[in-house]
């Protein structure tokens, strides 16, 4: 078998999701694109999946448009695999999706107001008492230079911080779950980027996650420092994951991923947005990293948790600045400190 073979052998795909009846998820920025093809995949599995977005009618009319879906395909007898699984997992006994419906719900979620990760959290906890999966996936790309209303640099902000006090919130849950579920451990997804290699290439923007004046720089004029700035923000979730999984036990894991180059909302008011639906793959192949880390028992059986995953889930080369353990403590420690002096810690809600 020749390296491609191997690697074509181990792409993974939507029919390889197990059954997910009775378990509860979280997809930010779930109405559209890469997060809209993630919904709707797990789902499809038998998850329950609550779409974390700023726009509540941008997020119903989604809801409503999967619940159509389903329904329509149902009565033509069309189930996917994942969804004939679910099905079969329901009628064995497990508590899950219906096949007439799809179970999906709303929260709401401003990555650019950092008070609303814990109180997304908080909404969410109103409902449920435990999380086994969440895709971080919502972000933004190639923006000018502005600090948020909580005065921290927006791609920084977007991108990772309100996550990190999103997730910090919800760890209760993630944990209740990761331990009812035993040994199988509830599962963060991080969406980062082949972009987080840019600053590592940039000799004269070493990465530094001190102060939040280290967040805050321009990091150079038009598209440059946009490039840098988005680049910090996705190497940021690389680190974090590798920090979460040093500091907490085996009950949550947390994953990073590419998707690829894929034809998303994310390069609306960019030099690429014309040609993107042209030369990029589709949302659906784009949502198959996080598919893969959210779902797949590869990661369990092979303890791969930190390991950089790619388009299709396969894993990839990352960087030096990455693996660094003393930037991702100082990443870490600054972000707690940030949340906590923005009011948005958990305790605060």
């Amino acid at each position: 078998m020749t390296s491609a073979d191997h690697q074509e052998q181990k792409k993974f795909s939507v029919d390889q999701i197990p059954p997910l009846n009775g378990k509860i998820a979280i997809v930010t920025g779930g109405h559209a694109g890469i997060g809209l093809e993630t919904t709707r995949a797990l789902a499809h599995a038998g998850a329950k999946v609550y779409m974390a977005s700023r726009t509540e009618s941008k997020a119903q009319d989604a809801i409503a448009q999967l619940r159509k879906e389903h329904a329509e395909s149902a009565s033509q007898g069309n189930t996917s695999d994942a969804g004939q699984k679910a099905q079969e997992a329901s009628a064995a006994g497990a508590t899950g999706s219906s096949p007439a419906e799809l179970q999906l719900d709303y929260v709401h979620l401003d990555l650019s107001d950092l008070s609303t990760g814990p109180r997304c959290a908080k909404d969410f906890l109103a409902k449920e008492s435990q999380l086994h999966i969440i895709v971080c996936n919502a972000g933004i790309m190639g923006a000018d230079y502005e600090l948020t209303k909580d005065g921290i640099e927006q791609s920084f902000q977007v991108n990772h911080l309100t996550h990190f006090a999103l997730i910090q919130s919800l760890l209760p849950a993630l944990e209740a779950a990761g331990k009812a579920s035993a040994p199988h451990p509830a599962r963060i997804v991080n969406l980062t980027s082949i972009a987080h290699k840019f600053i590592s290439a940039n000799p004269a923007l070493e990465p530094k996650f001190k102060s939040l004046d280290d967040v805050n720089r321009k990091m150079g004029i038009g598209e440059l420092g946009k490039y840098m700035r988005y680049s910090q923000g996705k190497l940021s979730n690389l680190l974090m994951v590798r920090e979460f999984n040093r500091r907490h036990g085996a009950s949550v894991r947390a994953t990073a991923v590419h998707p690829g180059f894929i034809a998303s909302d994310l390069y609306k008011g960019t030099p690429l947005a014309p040609i993107a639906p042209k030369i990029f793959a589709s949302v659906s192949e784009g949502a198959l990293a996080s598919l893969y880390a959210a779902t797949s028992p590869d990661l369990e059986k092979e303890d791969s948790w930190d390991a950089y995953r790619v388009t299709f889930g396969l894993e990839g080369q990352d960087t030096k600045y990455s693996r660094d353990e003393g930037l991702a403590k100082d990443l870490w420690d600054l972000s707690e400190k940030l949340v906590a002096e923005k009011g948005a810690s958990s305790g605060s809600v």
